[in-house]
């Protein structure tokens, strides 16, 4: 049976010589377990640590390449939907012609953000932040179509601008959800990086946060 040490005492040299062979032995394999199980834990935490580095790091990359247009995304969606409630407020369609061939310029190039935007990057994100951009990017395409619908029936007209007018409403208002998921995304960067003076969209931050600072997303028109 391996001795204890002396109760409420460090062991000494002369109880440590007291033990036999054997009972020294298995204390030296106890102190060496020991030893070995908190080595093990400090390389299990720095390695935990470097690994959470190194997913944030990753993280920041891919959010720097998916940020700029993200932001024109989001830029130019708000565009749409103001436009969209303020031709709701008109008494009829007169002097839109030039202003539809625009939005339809706009809608275009969105169109061509939604699908270059790479997912494998988004992948890389938060999974909250990650899911919320998906699924916003998701309800651009579909809400881009009614828009280009809504804009169709201006142009020939089935029906009185007066019964347009409460279609432009819906679908400017069902912009609103891809809208917030973008803009949460914008939010989170901002908060978690910093933004170096050499970033190639640094410029654009600025002036995309001013002209969103404006909160469409809560208006709603009657």
């Amino acid at each position: 049976m391996m001795m204890s040490p002396p109760s409420h005492s460090f062991p000494t040299i002369h109880w440590w010589l007291s033990l036999n062979a054997a009972e020294q032995s298995a204390w030296v394999a106890g102190l060496g377990a020991f030893a070995a199980a908190g080595a093990a834990l400090l390389i299990s935490g720095r390695e935990q640590g470097r690994r959470k580095r190194e997913i944030k790091q990753q993280a920041r990359i891919a959010a720097s390449y998916l940020y700029t247009d993200i932001a024109y995304l989001a830029r130019d969606s708000v565009f749409v939907r103001r436009t969209l409630l303020e031709w709701s407020k008109l008494p009829d369609s007169n002097g839109l012609a030039g202003k539809i061939s625009e939005l339809r310029q706009i809608l275009l190039k969105s169109r061509g953000i939604v699908g270059r935007i790479d997912l494998e990057k988004i992948g890389r994100l938060p999974e909250d932040i990650g899911t919320s951009l998906g699924l916003g990017l998701g309800g651009f395409t579909p809400n881009f179509d009614e828009v280009e619908v809504v804009l169709f029936q201006i142009e020939y007209p089935t029906r009185a601008f007066k019964e347009i007018r409460g279609i432009l409403v819906g679908t400017a208002n069902r912009l609103d959800d891809p809208i917030s998921n973008a803009l949460t995304f914008l939010a989170w960067f901002n908060k978690e990086f910093s933004m170096p003076s050499t970033h190639r969209a640094s410029e654009l931050h600025q002036s995309l946060l001013a002209e969103m600072a404006e909160p469409v997303i809560t208006v709603d028109i009657k």
